[in-house]
């Protein structure tokens, strides 16, 4: 794989992108960890759209601490956990005018929202679930842990586990997502996954090119450099994995051909019909669940195989999405 690094970097007293691009990559992995550092630190969730205080985040956890409550009143609690652990593996094949017949029937595995410290056994019916499944590629967007302020290495055992059960030809490949701290990166790659913050590979089948972009959580860790490490190509097939939707435009716009992401749980707990509640996004909410069209990009947003808040699910399923890519044929 070829890597390709673009960063710049809005924080006062943080190194300028000009800096950054004349760094090697260890270094310029270093800068990212600077930059990250010092937006865990504020405790503020920084946006595309801008910067919102410390107190929203904790909005939310009074939210689902008020729903726990009332799903244990109503004694639905444990129905709701069963529901958490019962995920499924959805089948999805994608036609494209412009894929590589190289790329035709190319398999993707989609992994996102584990938050692997909140659902004991989860790990082991994902295990069990990939278990003999046949695919080119494993990605995973963010969100491997439910607390960042908790110990991330009570997480790494069962990461191992669910890593062991994939068989994928071209690896695994990561981002990080919104309750992930920057050790994570690190840890991640530790497990033999190669992960993308702000960074583009390419991975090259029988002659064809699959342009695979990766950025940093752009939900509570955007920067400037999200959108310069989507980089405009015309001689590949354009991947981009990101944690949320909110960059679909941005995405769009430099000629990506798919987008794939999570974040918004598909609701999680739904009212009959699957029906959500919420889809905690800042922007893009006709892209908060399922598949979606930006431009010419197809999007999907999965709803996630783990859980968030409270370790239950109702009308909306956990899964690992399976993508096909097709080439789209003209009608005869």
């Amino acid at each position: 794989m070829n890597k390709i690094n673009p960063f710049t970097f809005p924080l006062e007293g943080a190194v300028k992108s000009e800096d950054a691009f004349s760094c090697d990559q260890e270094s310029r992995r270093q800068i990212w960890e600077f930059s990250r550092i010092q937006q865990e630190t504020t405790q503020k969730q920084f946006t595309p759209i801008g910067v919102f205080p410390s107190y929203i985040p904790f909005r939310v956890a009074f939210s689902m601490g008020l729903l726990e409550t009332a799903i244990k009143s109503v004694g639905l609690y444990r129905l709701g956990i069963r529901n958490a652990l019962n995920i499924k593996i959805k089948s999805l094949d994608m036609a494209f005018p412009n894929l590589p017949d190289a790329l035709d029937g190319y398999r993707i595995l989609h992994l996102t929202d584990l938050h692997l410290d909140l659902l004991p056994g989860l790990e082991d019916a994902i295990a069990k679930h990939l278990s003999g499944i046949e695919f080119d590629l494993c990605v995973m967007t963010g969100d491997y842990q439910q607390n960042s302020n908790s110990p991330y290495k009570k997480i790494i055992a069962p990461l191992e586990k669910i890593v062991t059960a994939i068989e994928a030809r071209d690896g695994v490949i990561a981002t990080l997502g919104n309750h992930d701290d920057y050790h994570l990166a690190a840890a991640l790659e530790d497990l033999g996954i190669e992960v993308l913050v702000n960074e583009t590979v390419f991975l090259d089948r029988n002659g064809a090119r699959l342009h695979v972009t990766g950025l940093d959580d752009v939900n509570r860790f955007f920067t400037p450099m999200a959108g310069e490490a989507l980089i405009k190509r015309t001689d590949s097939f354009g991947l981009a994995l990101v944690h949320s939707p909110e960059m679909a435009g941005e995405a769009s716009s430099k000629g990506y051909a798919l987008y794939l992401c999570g974040h918004t749980h598909g609701g999680q707990v739904c009212l009959p019909g699957g029906r959500p509640l919420m889809n905690r996004l800042v922007r893009n909410h006709d892209y908060a669940f399922g598949l979606w069209k930006c431009g010419g990009m197809t999007g999907y947003t999965s709803p996630g195989i783990g859980v968030s808040g409270v370790p239950v699910r109702f009308f909306c399923k956990g899964e690992a999405t399976l993508v096909t890519l097709k080439k789209e044929t003209s009608p005869s």
